[in-house]
């Protein structure tokens, strides 16, 4: 994997062909470079491709404190299915203050048009905050490792990696004053407005980049949300990510992408 810096570019092509309007999957190509430096980014996972997936680096900083890094890691299954890995590793001073270190694993179905999470699980050092959930669509319920099973309302049901593949993928779907519900934890399904859905000028490593800004406040606390900032000169490619709770904000910001080679997974 290589550092790199947006650029825009004409032959960029992330995931906007991800397979949601086709019956295969093929990520395309996106070539991205900066002062020499090239990364070339295939994304074709067509039966045959070279590759099967991409990774993505960030940065993270709670309250302005580097306290380490996360790396968010896509990989194609089949041609409707995709495991989303998102992994947070505590460096330095957070380990010292106990900062837990978590992985997300999510089975996203592709199908039929829609992005819809088949699975969750979180595994933290904070055993509390570790879960698992069965999405079962056919019943309409969230089914969690405990045996608590959690009805699916009427509005868009994620966990927050499927939400962000739905961000990428369907970005105008995604409109002010709708209701997300989101399973963060065992037994709960927590519901946010999309509070606002703007554009942004985002400066990653020294560079002015144009992005889409998505605001997400929990219906029933608004000192807890998301904001998200999407790239849609890069196919809405997620740049940063802050999860405000209370007064304290944890934030992503994207540092390295690259792709996955088959067989490599």
């Amino acid at each position: 994997m290589n550092t790199f810096k947006l650029i825009s570019s004409p032959s960029l092509a992330i995931l906007r062909t991800f397979g949601l309007r086709r019956l295969g999957i093929a990520l395309s190509v996106a070539m991205l470079a900066l002062s020499g430096v090239l990364l070339q980014s295939s994304l074709n996972v067509a039966q045959g491709s070279d590759y099967s997936g991409f990774e993505v680096v960030y940065s993270v900083d709670y309250n302005g404190m580097a306290v380490g890094s996360s790396i968010r890691t896509v990989l194609v299954i089949d041609s409707s299915t995709v495991m989303s890995t998102h992994e947070l590793r505590p460096e330095g001073l957070a380990l010292l203050f106990g900062q837990a270190s978590a992985a997300d694993i999510t089975i996203i179905d592709l199908s039929n048009n829609q992005i819809r999470p088949v699975s969750s699980e979180r595994t933290s050092s904070k055993a509390s905050d570790s879960y698992a959930a069965e999405f079962i669509w056919t019943e309409g319920v969230v089914e969690f490792s405990g045996g608590n099973v959690v009805n699916i309302p009427a509005n868009d049901v994620h966990d927050f990696e499927s939400w962000i593949m739905d961000l990428m993928f369907n970005p105008d779907g995604q409109r002010e004053g709708e209701l997300v519900s989101i399973v963060e934890r065992e037994n709960r399904l927590r519901t946010y407005q999309i509070l606002q859905v703007s554009l942004d000028i985002l400066q990653v490593d020294g560079q002015a980049v144009n992005t889409r800004r998505i605001i997400l406040q929990d219906i029933d606390n608004s000192s807890r949300g998301y904001s998200v900032w999407l790239a849609p000169g890069f196919h809405n490619l997620v740049v940063q990510t802050i999860k405000h709770r209370k007064s304290n904000d944890l934030k992503f910001l994207i540092k390295r992408f690259g792709q996955i080679a088959a067989g490599k997974n």
